[in-house]
């Protein structure tokens, strides 16, 4: 279930609503390698079904479960993974309404 996420920016009113799973555990379910890699396990194309569309509900399954693997995931955090997850959708969104706003703050102290 995606949920809207509303981003408003009070300075000029700019908004932008972005579409998000609301669990962060979406984000490294977009490459089956690296999360294969990352639990130490591979997946059956009946339980990656399933990961696309509840990711908790599979992780919670995996040995150590929720936990252990957001503590798995924060440790194998490289450069590498990092360049991975900025591919995701929601986060190229996220990073473009960052700058936006920054541009935004930026002009707003300048005519200050």
């Amino acid at each position: 279930m995606k949920s809207a996420y509303f981003l408003q920016h009070f300075l000029k009113g700019t908004t932008q609503i972005l579409m998000a799973v609301p669990a962060i555990e979406v984000l490294f379910f977009q490459d089956r390698g690296f999360l294969e890699q990352l639990l130490g396990r591979t997946f059956t194309d009946l339980e990656w079904q399933l990961a696309s569309q509840q990711p908790r509900q599979l992780l919670n399954t995996v040995q150590g479960g929720y936990q252990r693997f957001v503590e798995t995931a924060i440790a194998h955090l490289n450069g590498e993974a990092i360049a991975m997850l900025r591919q995701h959708p929601l986060i190229q969104d996220l990073i473009k309404f960052l700058i936006t706003l920054e541009g935004l703050s930026t002009e707003a102290f300048a005519s200050s």
